[in-house]
């Protein structure tokens, strides 16, 4: 058995990965956005309804409006990880 990551920590990695997954990350040298599933277009689309006018991004929003966007109630059912060799660290993990 494992820690267990709080609800709300849990909605947030979710809706960053969601975020990442539209080329919204900074830190990404590739812009280029990928397919959504219905339930992670959903999410996205609700967070973007709620986020203020200018604001692309939940990550990018001050932490008073974060903290008024109702997050998505997720659970964990099943973690895979993967090895990540690609930065020639042979601890990276995705």
């Amino acid at each position: 058995a494992g820690a267990i990551l709080p609800p709300e920590l849990l909605s947030k990695l979710v809706v960053y990965h969601i975020e990442e997954k539209m080329g919204h990350d900074e830190d990404s040298d590739d812009d280029t956005a990928v397919a959504l599933s219905p339930q992670e277009q959903k999410i996205y689309d609700a967070i973007q309804e709620s986020l203020p006018d200018k604001q692309e991004t939940y990550k990018d929003a001050h932490v008073w409006f974060q903290n008024r966007i109702r997050l998505p109630q997720v659970t964990l059912d099943q973690l895979t990880l993967i090895p990540n060799n690609n930065n020639g660290n042979q601890h990276a993990w995705t």
